[in-house]
């Protein structure tokens, strides 16, 4: 079996050739690459163990243009995720990538902005046409202003049951916020018996970038309500936000909030 094309970086202008580029600016925009497709393989992966040097290799610097040639060190696992990863940027459609992809497309944004290029993604090398284009100015939503997507669990009390055509659930969350959520005949039923009573609720919901206000959720079970679930939910707002929040010890960060 004839060996697959290597994926191509290329950063396209008439004035851009590598030796017009630093070496720590391509350094840092293909290390980015890298990380943001190895968080979509191991989005994508059934297996929590994912060994060290899993990830991409360079194999060329076409002479007289700025063409990176990549190979990746595991096809298996590498190959489908930068597939997902061009396909999300084609489709301009990132808000369900790992934040490391989204921090990744935005380091290729920034970099085409300093060097007034457009970037172009091949999976394949000889395909003539790029898998995906990355144009100035630009058109990605920042990282910052993308929403956090995620399961969590919930907390709070059942306001209101109601929709002739569509049952809609409203919930007030112990914060004060007030959600909504679809639900189907039988489930309106099951809620309008809990009407004013606290519940849990698992499922996945979408923040706004703030990490705070949901946007949408997404039933997926209900739980009995147990006392103290901010813990719970700052633990797993942290893990969705990565690097944008580190909190290392949740009830000490909450006493600080509250002044206690």
């Amino acid at each position: 079996m004839p060996k697959k094309k290597p994926f191509q970086v290329k950063f396209y202008s008439k004035n851009v050739h590598p030796d017009t580029i630093r070496m720590s600016d391509l350094a840092e925009v293909l290390k980015s690459i890298e990380a943001g497709i190895v968080s979509i393989a191991k989005d994508q992966s059934e297996t929590d163990i994912f060994e060290d040097g899993i990830g991409l290799s360079l194999v060329s610097i076409k002479e007289g243009c700025a063409a990176i040639e990549i190979q990746s060190t595991h096809p298996n696992l590498i190959d489908p995720a930068l597939m997902t990863f061009t396909r999300s940027i084609k489709k301009r459609q990132i808000d369900d990538l790992p934040s490391k992809a989204q921090s990744s497309i935005s380091a290729i944004e920034d970099f085409s902005s300093k060097y007034h290029c457009n970037t172009h993604l091949r999976n394949n090398s000889s395909l003539k046409n790029p898998s995906a284009i990355i144009k100035q100015p630009r058109i990605i939503k920042l990282v910052e202003d993308t929403p956090l997507k995620g399961e969590t669990t919930i907390y709070g009390r059942v306001e209101s049951v109601g929709g002739a055509r569509k049952p809609r659930v409203w919930i007030r969350l112990l914060d004060g916020e007030r959600i909504g959520f679809d639900v189907n005949e039988e489930g309106a039923t099951r809620f309008g018996k809990r009407i004013y009573k606290k519940i849990g609720l698992q499922g996945v919901a979408k923040w706004a970038a703030n990490g705070t206000d949901i946007l949408e959720f997404k039933l997926n079970e209900v739980i009995e309500y147990s006392g103290t679930p901010i813990d719970k939910a700052f633990e797993e707002l942290s893990e969705k936000i990565g690097d944008h929040l580190e909190i290392e010890n949740v009830s000490e960060f909450i006493s600080e909030i509250r002044g206690d």
